[in-house]
Protein backbone atom coordinates (compact mmCIF):
# COMPACT_ATOMS: atom_id res chain seq x y z
CA UNK A 1 0.00 0.00 0.00
CA UNK A 2 2.81 2.41 0.75
CA UNK A 3 4.02 2.24 -2.87
CA UNK A 4 0.56 3.32 -4.03
CA UNK A 5 -1.63 2.02 -6.84
CA UNK A 6 1.27 2.06 -9.31
CA UNK A 7 3.44 -0.24 -7.19
CA UNK A 8 4.28 -2.55 -10.10
CA UNK A 9 5.41 0.32 -12.34
CA UNK A 10 7.51 1.68 -9.47
CA UNK A 11 9.16 -1.70 -8.93
CA UNK A 12 9.94 -2.16 -12.63
CA UNK A 13 11.03 1.37 -13.54
CA UNK A 14 12.19 3.25 -10.46
CA UNK A 15 15.04 3.13 -8.02
CA UNK A 16 18.24 1.18 -7.91
CA UNK A 17 18.55 -2.48 -8.78
CA UNK A 18 21.28 -4.63 -7.30
CA UNK A 19 20.36 -7.92 -8.93
CA UNK A 20 22.24 -9.59 -11.76
CA UNK A 21 20.47 -10.05 -15.08
CA UNK A 22 21.80 -12.51 -17.61
CA UNK A 23 20.73 -14.15 -20.83
CA UNK A 24 21.07 -17.91 -21.14
CA UNK A 25 20.06 -19.96 -24.18
CA UNK A 26 17.18 -22.33 -23.37
CA UNK A 27 19.46 -25.32 -24.04
CA UNK A 28 21.63 -24.26 -21.06
CA UNK A 29 18.79 -23.55 -18.62
CA UNK A 30 19.14 -26.81 -16.69
CA UNK A 31 22.93 -26.48 -16.40
CA UNK A 32 22.59 -22.93 -15.06
CA UNK A 33 20.00 -23.99 -12.50
CA UNK A 34 22.15 -26.91 -11.31
CA UNK A 35 25.26 -24.74 -11.02
CA UNK A 36 23.35 -22.02 -9.16
CA UNK A 37 21.70 -24.50 -6.78
CA UNK A 38 25.07 -26.10 -6.01
CA UNK A 39 26.27 -22.68 -4.84
CA UNK A 40 23.11 -21.68 -2.99
CA UNK A 41 22.19 -19.02 -5.53
CA UNK A 42 18.53 -18.42 -6.41
CA UNK A 43 17.81 -18.06 -10.14
CA UNK A 44 14.50 -16.76 -11.49
CA UNK A 45 13.47 -16.67 -15.14
CA UNK A 46 11.87 -13.30 -15.83
CA UNK A 47 11.49 -13.32 -19.59
CA UNK A 48 12.74 -14.40 -22.96
CA UNK A 49 14.21 -12.93 -26.13
CA UNK A 50 12.04 -12.89 -29.25
CA UNK A 51 13.48 -11.80 -32.61
CA UNK A 52 10.05 -10.65 -33.77
CA UNK A 53 9.72 -8.06 -30.98
CA UNK A 54 11.65 -4.80 -30.95
CA UNK A 55 12.48 -3.28 -27.57
CA UNK A 56 11.23 -4.51 -24.22
CA UNK A 57 7.69 -5.76 -23.70
CA UNK A 58 6.34 -6.45 -20.21
CA UNK A 59 3.41 -8.82 -19.87
CA UNK A 60 1.12 -8.74 -16.87
CA UNK A 61 -0.17 -11.79 -14.99
CA UNK A 62 -2.95 -12.33 -17.54
CA UNK A 63 -0.64 -11.95 -20.55
CA UNK A 64 -1.65 -8.37 -21.31
CA UNK A 65 1.06 -5.98 -22.54
CA UNK A 66 1.82 -3.35 -19.92
CA UNK A 67 2.90 0.19 -20.82
CA UNK A 68 4.82 2.51 -18.48
CA UNK A 69 5.08 6.31 -18.47
CA UNK A 70 8.78 6.15 -17.61
CA UNK A 71 11.58 3.66 -17.99
CA UNK A 72 14.41 2.59 -15.75
CA UNK A 73 18.05 3.57 -16.13
CA UNK A 74 19.62 2.87 -19.52
CA UNK A 75 23.29 1.90 -19.65
CA UNK A 76 23.42 2.40 -23.42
Amino acid sequence: RQAGPDWLATCLTGGDDYELLLAVPPAHDDALRRAAAARGVAVTRIGRFDRTISGVTVQGPSGETMAFARTGWSHL
